[in-house]
């Protein structure tokens, strides 16, 4: 998709369409890199993995750090030297 670019001040300003941006996770700001020549846009809070140690502690506090699923143990470890 080409987008036409515009100077505002010292600014380059790139509009970018609606349904674009509703495809993506974005708040008010966003974080933009080069990356091999190319602009890379991404959300500012982009981590799925964010507070996960707040969690994970939690869930330990709380006792509630048990398995959702059963795995049972594919490898007999019987004969096994240490």
């Amino acid at each position: 998709m080409r987008v036409p670019l515009k100077i505002e001040g010292d600014s380059l300003v790139i509009r970018v369409p609606l349904d674009l941006l509703e495809n993506c996770r974005h708040d008010d700001e966003v974080d933009i890199d080069v990356l091999k020549g190319a602009l890379l846009v991404k959300p500012v809070n982009s981590s799925c993995r964010q507070d996960w140690k707040k969690h994970l502690k939690s869930m330990k506090e709380t006792g509630v750090d048990n398995l959702l699923i059963e795995e049972p143990s594919l490898v007999k470890m019987d004969d096994w030297e240490w």
